[in-house]
Order: structure tokens, then C-alpha cells, then sequence
């Protein structure tokens, strides 16, 4: 019996007690940079990787002596520019690499989102990438029509009131118009990275993803990193947003969530509460979520059942 317990006592998360989940907030903790980062939305886009990884690239500039709050890296253009370097490597719209992403930046540098943050002028990502999708898939169904079509394209980024001195001409989108979709976007929207700081400094990220490193590890690499205030991207399931019961899994090749939900975001604190230590989560993506209270997503950010996020984490990331 004493053997028995001693096996359950050496399993237990050592976050499962209240006196190793100290209280860290870095949202509202003063001098560690991530209150003051912009809170996007992805919308209904798959690009929640560029996204996390750009909020960790600010809070590195920040905390390394960058004080220049009138520049912040664009996800949506970070994004566009690692699928054009690693498209041939999976970086897509239809998601990407967070390692490939940290790349870009760090050979691109940061791209300002004075012109495209999370919204093109009033249109969301997920809306300015799928009426740029229709009118690419118009122009192939219609190719003697692409000329007018790249006038709409015009027009539509026009009413966004972005100063013309930054929008393609017509005939340069329809050149574009026969590239395929993503580069298309690629071509038609990287032209707004017209703010760029470099990175030259920005450190290699650091990954620790299953199998190549066992749940325990990147749960204690997770805790500490979190005890010296630094913020820790995630790759999870994002069903155990919405339900807590679910637990990925990997099938000795890939990390598997129930409909395809993997995800990423970043974990900016811990309290222990409801009797039980909890994480928070800043996720591009939470107002999406279906069955979810509105008020449980607070300005994109949600606390999480550590055992919970533990059943459905792949991995972690970070700059250090």
C-alpha cells in the first residue's frame, strides 16, 4: 500500500497544490511589457501561430530595452511573409510553424501594424482573407474578366481608407491574379509592411514539443518559465476551451485533436482558485469559440484548468 501511494504521489503535477501555484499575472504585472501588447483577434483565420508568435516578439522587444510603443508586430503581415519563405515547408493560410514564423522575423524583421493589424480598416482578418479568396477564384473561372476583377480588388482595399500611396495598381494585382490564392495575398498585402523594425538580436526560439520531450518536462518548463516572468507560447487542443474532458493524443506521427482543433496560443499567468491552479491564456482566438460564455473570453483572455490544458498540450515555445 505505502508502494502504491508513493507511485501516485511521484505522478502528481507539482502544480496540483496550492503552494507551488503561486499567483503570476503578467497582464497587469507593471514592467514586464505584455499589458501593453495589443489584444488581436484572428477571427475565423487559421493563423493563431503568427499571431502568438508575434505577442512574443513584442514582449521581447520590450523587455530588452525597445520602449517604441507606436510600433507592433503585425500577426497578419508576419504571417504572409513566412508563407511566402516556407510555403514550400507547410506554412500556409491554412496555418504554419511558430518556429518558422520567429524566422521570418528575425531575417525580415518586424513589420509595423499601423496598416494591417488584426483589421484591414473595418474588415477582419478572416473577412479580408476570404473576399480576397472569391476574387481569386473568380479570376480562374473567368480569366478574360481579371482585369475588372483586379479593379474590384482595388476598390474594396480602397474603401478601407488606406492612403492610395499604398495600394497595388491594378495592372500590378492583375499579374497577382494569376499567381495561386496564397501567393496572390501574399503579393497583394505585403506591400502595407511599409513600418519595419529590425531583429537582429532576436534569439532563436526555443521549442519543447511531444514526443521529443515528455509531458513532465515541458509542464515543469512551462512553470518556471512562468515563475521568472516570462511568457510561454502553447500548441494544445483548443477543445478543452469548451470542454474540459477532452484529451489529445499522439498516434506516433502526428498530435491529434478531436476535428482537427490544434491551436496556439500564450499562457501569461497561473493562481490557484476553485481548488485548483489555473492558467491564463491570451488566445487570438477565444471569441470565436462556439458553447463558450461570452464573458468567459475577457479581452481575448481566459483562465484554464492546469490538468486540463496538461490532457491536450503538445508543446511549448518561448524567447529566452
Amino acid at each position: 500500500m505505502i508502494f502504491f501511494i508513493l507511485i501516485l504521489l511521484s505522478a502528481t503535477p507539482l502544480w496540483a497544490a496550492p503552494e507551488a501555484c503561486s499567483t503570476v499575472d503578467l497582464s497587469s504585472t507593471p514592467g514586464v511589457g505584455v499589458a501593453d501588447i495589443p489584444r488581436w483577434s484572428q477571427g475565423q483565420s487559421h493563423l493563431c501561430y503568427a499571431f502568438a508568435a508575434a505577442a512574443l516578439i513584442d514582449h521581447y522587444r520590450l523587455t530588452q530595452g525597445d520602449k517604441d510603443h507606436a510600433h507592433w508586430t503585425s500577426p497578419l503581415l508576419l504571417s504572409l511573409k513566412t508563407i511566402e519563405h516556407y510555403q514550400s515547408l507547410g506554412s500556409t493560410l491554412a496555418g504554419g510553424k511558430v518556429e518558422h514564423a520567429f524566422s521570418t522575423a528575425k531575417q525580415f524583421g518586424s513589420c509595423g501594424s499601423n496598416l494591417l493589424s488584426d483589421k484591414l480598416g473595418s474588415v477582419s482578418t478572416d473577412q479580408l482573407l476570404k473576399t480576397l479568396s472569391q476574387f481569386h477564384q473568380d479570376a480562374q473561372e473567368a480569366p478574360l474578366n481579371r482585369k475588372k476583377i483586379a479593379a474590384k480588388v482595388r476598390h474594396f482595399l480602397r474603401l478601407s481608407k488606406i492612403k492610395s500611396v499604398f495600394l497595388p495598381e491594378i495592372p500590378e494585382i492583375e499579374k497577382n491574379l494569376e499567381l495561386t490564392k496564397s501567393q496572390f495575398i501574399v503579393h497583394t498585402l505585403t506591400g502595407f509592411c511599409e513600418d519595419v523594425k529590425k531583429l537582429d538580436d532576436l534569439p532563436r526560439a526555443q521549442l519543447l514539443f511531444q514526443p521529443k520531450a515528455s509531458a513532465q518536462d515541458i509542464q515543469q518548463r512551462l512553470q518556471n518559465l512562468l515563475s521568472s516572468q516570462i511568457p510561454i507560447g502553447i500548441n494544445y487542443c483548443a477543445n478543452v476551451v469548451t470542454d474540459p474532458t477532452h484529451t489529445g493524443h499522439w498516434d506516433g506521427k502526428r498530435w491529434l485533436c478531436e476535428e482537427n482543433k490544434n491551436h496556439s496560443a500564450i499562457v501569461i499567468g497561473r493562481k490557484w482558485m476553485e481548488g485548483k491552479c489555473q492558467y491564463l491564456i491570451r488566445d487570438s482566438g477565444c471569441e470565436g469559440y462556439r458553447q463558450q460564455a461570452p464573458e468567459r473570453c475577457h479581452q481575448g483572455q481566459y483562465w484554464l484548468d492546469a490538468t486540463a490544458l496538461a490532457q491536450n498540450l503538445h508543446g511549448i515555445f518561448w524567447l529566452q
